[in-house]
């Protein structure tokens, strides 16, 4: 798209990504060519929990009532449930579209596709670009 004269800053609002990324984009392409702009290694941390641990705070979420009685889940009560941080447990609740603590109440999702839609999700969590 910059090679036909699109500015960045239409492309990085039509791919809905930051000014920063099409930068990135481009000085690897005017560097290296189309072969760099594959997927390079992500600097940060790797993933400490993978799609089980992830599998299950989402059926957690969705299919259970905290067990201290309360009306819906916390960031804190599936922390401690799920033996993960509270920052985990949100992080993928965004990932996923959860907000059970948002609603005045919360219905328990029935669907059995459920988890298989939301599977290619969890590969961005923990990955910045």
């Amino acid at each position: 798209m910059a090679v036909e004269g699109v500015r960045l800053l239409d492309i990085a609002r039509e791919l809905d990504v930051s000014m920063f990324t099409v930068s990135k984009w481009a000085k690897r392409f005017a560097l290296f060519g189309v072969k760099s702009l594959s997927d390079a290694p992500h600097s940060g941390a790797e993933r400490r929990h993978g799609d089980d641990k992830i599998a299950e705070i989402i059926e957690l979420t969705t299919t259970t009532s905290p067990p201290d009685g309360s009306t819906h889940w916390s960031t804190n009560s599936m922390a401690r449930v799920a033996k993960v941080s509270p920052a985990t447990a949100g992080r993928i609740w965004r990932t996923f579209g959860l907000k059970p603590h948002m609603v005045e109440s919360f219905t328990i999702s029935n669907d059995p596709e459920f988890m298989r839609e939301g599977q290619g999700r969890s590969r961005g969590l923990h990955q910045p670009t």
